[in-house]
C-alpha cells in the first residue's frame, strides 16, 4: 500500500468534518463565513488550521501510526449517518434511553416524546432491549418537547463519542466536532456497546455485506 492511500481514510476524514462541523467550534467567526469557506479550497485549508489547535489527531497528524488507516476504514461508514447529526444522535439517544422510555404510559407523557423523537424513530427504539431506568435519569421525561429532545440528542452524542473514542482519537475529535462545542463541557459516560451502536446506525447494505457476499464462511 503507497503511503497516499495509508492516508486516504485521513484525508476522507478530515474532508467530512470540515462539511459538518458545528459552527461553534470557531468563535467570533460569522457562520456565513464558515458556510463561504467551505466551498473552496483555501477556505477549507483555513478552517482546517484553526480546528487544529483543539483537534490535533485529525488535523495535525499528531497520533498517525501504521495501523490508523485500517482502524479508520473500520469506521468509515459514520460519514453516512453524521451526515445529519441532530438525527445521528436522536437515533443514537433514543436507543440509549430506551430503558425510560418504555416506562412512560401516560398519554400526555407518551405524546411529548413522539413530538421530541417522531413517532416512526419512537417505535423504532422501543423494540432496543436496554436495562431499566433509574429512578434518577426519570426527571427528563417531564420536560418540554424542546428539553426532551435536547436531552436525547446530547446522550445520543455522547454515545457515539464513546464509540468514536473506541476506534481512533482522529474519529473521536471528529464526532465530537459535530455537535455544539458547549455539549462536551459536561462528561457523560456512554452506555451502548459498539455493536449496538452498529446497529443502531450502521446502513442495512453495509451492516449485512458480510453475510451477502458471503465472506464469513
Amino acid at each position: 500500500m503507497s503511503a497516499s492511500d495509508d492516508l486516504r481514510p485521513w484525508f476522507d476524514l478530515q474532508s467530512a468534518t470540515l462539511d459538518r462541523v458545528h459552527p461553534s467550534w470557531f468563535r467570533q467567526i460569522e457562520p456565513q463565513l464558515i458556510l463561504a469557506a467551505r466551498r473552496n479550497r483555501l477556505g477549507r485549508r483555513w478552517l482546517a488550521n484553526h480546528l487544529a489547535v483543539i483537534s490535533p489527531a485529525l488535523f495535525s497528524l499528531t497520533v498517525w501510526r501504521s495501523e490508523a488507516a485500517e482502524r479508520l476504514r473500520a469506521v468509515a461508514w459514520l460519514a453516512q449517518p453524521l451526515e445529519d447529526p441532530t438525527e445521528c444522535a436522536l437515533e443514537l439517544g433514543g436507543v440509549a434511553l430506551a430503558g425510560a422510555l418504555r416506562t412512560v404510559v401516560m398519554r400526555d407523557d407518551v405524546m411529548k416524546l413522539k413530538l421530541a423523537l417522531g413517532v416512526s424513530r419512537y417505535d423504532r427504539v422501543l423494540q432496543f432491549q436496554a436495562a431499566p431506568a433509574a429512578a434518577e435519569q426519570m426527571a427528563w421525561t417531564r420536560g418540554t418537547v424542546a428539553e426532551i429532545a435536547d436531552y436525547v440528542s446530547r446522550r445520543g452524542a455522547a454515545e457515539l463519542a464513546g464509540y468514536a473514542d473506541r476506534a481512533h482519537p482522529a474519529c473521536s475529535e471528529s464526532v465530537r466536532l459535530s455537535f455544539e462545542r458547549h455539549w462536551w463541557s459536561v462528561i457523560t459516560q456512554g452506555t451502548l456497546t459498539s455493536a449496538s451502536v452498529e446497529t443502531a446506525l450502521r446502513p442495512s447494505d453495509a451492516l449485512y455485506e458480510v453475510v451477502l457476499t458471503g465472506t464469513d464462511a
